[in-house]
């Protein structure tokens, strides 16, 4: 939760349902968490026609409210593994290819690079005013990667610090560049970033095609979660 709540205009934590919202027209940055069946109808009204992902936990009888959601019309997404990995441990090394440069986004301009590579469109402004707060200046809490090749970026990965914790996110590569490590790069440089910001623990979740590099540097599956959305975001 705290990896989240950084980033968050709105947020709200209890046993019974937790949410964050930005208001940003992209359901990654919009998340139910975690909700009891009681809870759901009420937060279905905070959010409102905002795009926003909700997670259900089937290890959690609690928070496994995958019928419920189907019976109000959203759409199963994905299921992923969830990963934690101890960075103080040694991960196996993973060069960067010679051809690319990986930095941070320092500025709106690189933002909306990162953005653009992420969502693989023009980002909108009401997304970039969403993100930017949290992360630019030297006290950003989301740190945004991005790798260049000849000066056009190719690949993002995100950071979002809590205090010792990371959580590592939207590792993404454009289809030109994929399959030639390019991913693992930005996955051992997201590590090396969240360590030299004090970080002791990364948390991801891990799509079908990052599994196997996040196991390799050191990733352990500690749960599983199920994702939904509303049709009329697709």
């Amino acid at each position: 939760m705290r990896t989240h709540e950084i980033r968050a205009h709105q947020s709200s934590q209890s046993p019974g349902v937790a949410w964050v919202k930005t208001n940003a027209q992209h359901e990654e940055l919009n998340l139910v968490l975690w909700s009891t069946p009681k809870r759901i109808d009420g937060t279905i009204e905070v959010f409102g026609r905002l795009p926003t992902l909700w997670h259900s936990w089937p290890n959690h009888p609690q928070y496994n409210i995958e019928r419920e959601l189907e019976e109000r019309g959203l759409l199963f997404v994905e299921e992923e593994p969830v990963m934690v990995a101890d960075l103080r441990s040694a991960v196996d090394l993973v060069y960067y290819q010679p051809w690319m440069q990986v930095r941070v986004a320092e500025t709106e301009a690189d933002l909306a690079e990162w953005a653009r590579v992420w969502t693989g469109s023009r980002p909108s402004d009401r997304l970039l005013s969403a993100i930017a707060p949290f992360g630019i200046g030297p006290d950003r809490t989301v740190v945004h990667l991005l790798a260049d090749v000849h000066g056009q970026p190719i690949a993002c990965s995100a950071i979002a610090l809590a205090g010792d914790v990371a959580a590592i996110e939207h590792v993404v590569t454009v289809e030109n560049y994929r399959r030639q490590g390019v991913g693992a790069a930005m996955t051992k440089a997201s590590i090396e970033c969240a360590r030299d910001r004090g970080a002791h623990t990364a948390v991801l979740t891990a799509s079908p095609e990052g599994e196997g590099i996040y196991r390799r540097l050191g990733f352990a599956e500690v749960d599983r979660v199920r994702r939904f959305r509303d049709p009329i975001q697709l």
